[in-house]
């Protein structure tokens, strides 16, 4: 018995595609008589293994280059009443329709039926344009497809229009192997029917889509521009018939920055030719943004949102001439709308249009996160934090760690434009978070010590968190641990990396470089109790001592001090760290990084101080792999009195002068004359030194000119 529906395709290395598409027929053949024909035009995948267990009708032609030839043969094999059009990387999303149309026995004097078509371009945020495409054909003689490229169906009687629809995965710019793929395939028999034909309008546009899809929008809107260019005196009957071509022109202009009078007038012009085309008024809205004309922007994207919210009564929506690229932008509609709100003062407005894009937007829009920071902008200004409130505990219920840290990061930010009082109401307002953001605005609230309890609390709450990868703002943690609880602040210290200890206490120094710098006075000068792990205190008491040292706010007869307690936390931090054998060799290359070097060097040089000559070998060596503490190294060299040193302190000199030299090529000239000052006080003059000055000098006076 011949069946009612032939559903035909062409296949070729689908494998991830195609039993998805195979399996959202199964509804319609299962109520519908039907066969299923696939060709494969050459796969090398499972493609035609998958079909085999769908249909018998697996059928084999090579791909020759032409999309129309290909589906003409498929279409030879079909014995149905109707034929189905459908590709691998496609599914039915609603065939109810369909399958009315179809046991209904349409009027012979219809020849095709079309059907929604929903190409999704980001698999994650649901982003996707239409089009209406006819896709259901009764098979005559007079059906069948032509076009090298973009084949179109050619077809004989009137048109149903179907409510069904038909999703479509092929052009997700998410998979970039897959449109590399489509993009020199398609972009190269574009290009050579170009040749042939240069005034083909319709293929010179989907070329510029080519380039679009591809990423490559300054190709796509020269493309456009030279349709523009031969064809913008013509009439309105022209540019009816080529209504896609401005929306395309306005949304290459769009997303290449390129807005003026003459391309928003060629957008309206096609709003008076089609006043339901959607998407001329987001695309026109885009540029009256760029131009700073708020007032018709904000109109344009008014009436897109009510345009598409009421798409499917336009009329519009039948043109099979046109695909829509912005019917799934309501949030980009809110979003912007909520932004020009913002900057006319419109507060009350802007609020209530960024909530409606938190209200229907998917949790990866795109313009979530935008949302996010207009709101929390919004909230500072009122001082409330009711908003950025109910933000955070919405990322943190849904646990979206990564969200959670870019909306502190935002919060941190507006922060620091507060007060003193209105910060300490931001801090009463989020200090019961039950997470290490909540402990540490609840820190950020005492001045004192919170208690045995709260402090275990804490502890707790950061060996469940990787603090390393956490911001810097979390820096005050270490410095109420070591303000409050120096005996246990290697509790903390311990979960953090050398480099995220450092990173902290930049950050503690350009927020309060002086309270920080007597907090660590006090710290370093603390005991180590035998029952606490003492080599993560000398660990943080080293880098304690070593932010003292430059941070500036030493006087020269304090330095000595503390760059004895830091040689002694620093020495003893090498030595846990490492075994004895290191020092019995020179094996320096196997230690961390420079510091670690320096240490290693003191260390051996502390070993030889009753041999001056190698005393002063091992100092130009910790010298050499750590300059910036050459005050210190010149401190332990006055420590040497004895006439056999002179040598090595004219290599020491050498090494010094190489050092003055590097900081002059880096244009560091500041510090190089402190590195000459220092050999000054220690060796007193030399010529060497005093030519290094005045070349600095000289340079100084050069820049100054300039």
């Amino acid at each position: 018995m011949r069946p009612v529906l032939s559903i035909c395709m062409m296949v070729k290395n689908e494998e991830k595609n195609i039993e998805r598409c195979l399996q959202s027929l199964q509804p319609l053949m299962q109520v519908i008589s039907s066969e299923l024909i696939i060709v494969d035009t050459g796969s090398s995948d499972r493609t035609v293994e998958i079909a085999n267990q769908f249909t018998d009708k697996v059928l084999f032609h090579m791909w020759n280059n032409n999309f129309s030839e290909m589906r003409n043969i498929t279409i030879s094999y079909a014995t149905g009443q109707w034929v189905l059009i459908i590709d691998a990387d496609e599914e039915i999303e609603t065939a109810d329709a369909l399958i009315s149309f179809i046991k209904a026995c349409p009027d012979s004097r219809i020849g095709s039926a079309t059907i929604l078509v929903k190409n999704i371009t980001n698999g994650l945020s649901g982003y996707y344009t239409t089009s209406v495409s006819p896709r259901l054909f009764r098979r005559n003689k007079h059906f069948y497809y032509r076009g090298v490229v973009h084949n179109e169906p050619f077809f004989q009687g009137g048109i149903a229009h179907l409510e069904s629809s038909i999703i479509h995965y092929g052009y997700i710019a998410n998979d970039k192997e897959l449109m590399e793929g489509k993009f020199q395939r398609t972009s190269t028999l574009l290009q050579a029917e170009l040749e042939k034909n240069p005034e083909n309008i319709y293929y010179r546009y989907q070329l510029s889509i080519s380039y679009s899809m591809h990423g490559d929008w300054p190709e796509a809107l020269q493309e456009l521009l030279k349709i523009y260019e031969n064809h913008k005196d013509e009439d309105d009957e022209f540019w009816r018939r080529n209504l896609y071509v401005i929306a395309g022109l306005l949304q290459a202009c769009a997303v290449n920055g390129h807005s003026n009078d003459e391309i928003i007038q060629f957008g309206l012009r096609g709003i008076e030719l089609e006043p339901e085309y959607v998407d001329l008024y987001f695309f026109l809205a885009q540029l009256y943004e760029m131009q700073e004309n708020f007032e018709d922007a904000f109109d344009h994207y008014f009436k897109h949102e009510k345009l598409i919210t009421n798409f499917s009564k336009l009329n519009i929506s039948h043109n099979m001439a046109l695909q829509h690229y912005t019917l799934s932008l309501h949030t980009a509609d809110y979003y912007n709308m909520g932004v020009i709100s913002f900057r006319k003062g419109n507060y009350g407005q802007a609020r209530q249009y960024l909530q409606q894009v938190l209200a229907i937007a998917a949790e990866d829009d795109l313009f979530i996160k935008q949302a996010h920071t207009v709101i929390l902008g919004l909230d500072f200004v009122d001082k409330k934090f009711d908003d950025t409130r109910m933000i955070y505990d919405s990322l943190l219920q849904r646990k979206l760690d990564q969200e959670l840290v870019e909306i502190e990061v935002e919060i941190e930010k507006f922060l620091k434009n507060l007060n003193g009082e209105e910060r300490h109401r931001f801090y009463l307002r989020f200090q019961d978070l039950p997470n290490l953001y909540g402990k540490l605005n609840g820190l950020r609230l005492y001045n004192g010590d919170i208690g045995d309890i709260e402090w275990e609390s804490l502890i707790s709450a950061i060996n469940n968190t990787d603090m390393n990868k956490l911001p810097d703002y979390y820096a005050p943690v270490l410095a109420y641990s070591i303000k409050y609880c120096p005996q246990e602040a290697w509790k903390i210290s311990a979960c953090l990396s050398e480099k995220t200890i450092v990173s902290y206490m930049c950050y503690l120094d350009e927020v309060g470089k002086m309270e920080f710098v007597a907090i660590c006075r006090d710290f370093i000068c603390v005991a180590t109790d035998s029952t606490v792990n003492s080599y993560e205190m000398v660990r943080l008491q080293k880098n304690a001592a070593k932010y003292i040292l430059f941070s500036g706010a030493l006087d020269n007869a304090e330095y000595p001090l503390v760059f004895a307690n830091y040689v002694e936390k620093g020495t003893s931090f090498l030595k846990g760290l490492y075994s004895e054998m290191i020092f019995t060799r020179d094996w320096v290359y196997d230690l961390k990084n420079v510091e670690e070097n320096f240490l290693f060097y003191i260390t051996l040089a502390k070993k030889a101080k009753s041999n001056p000559k190698q005393y002063i070998l091992f100092l130009k060596k910790a010298l050499r792999e750590y300059p910036e503490m050459h005050k210190g190294v010149d401190i332990l060299l006055q420590s040497v009195q004895t006439n056999d040193t002179s040598a090595e302190m004219q290599h020491l000199l050498e090494d010094l002068i190489i050092n003055v030299d590097t900081l002059i090529a880096s244009g560091l000239y500041n510090e190089a004359l402190n590195i000459i000052t220092e050999c000054e006080n220690f060796i007193g003059g030399d010529q060497r030194l005093l030519a290094k000055k005045a070349e600095i000098g000289k340079l100084n006076l050069d820049l100054k000119t300039d």
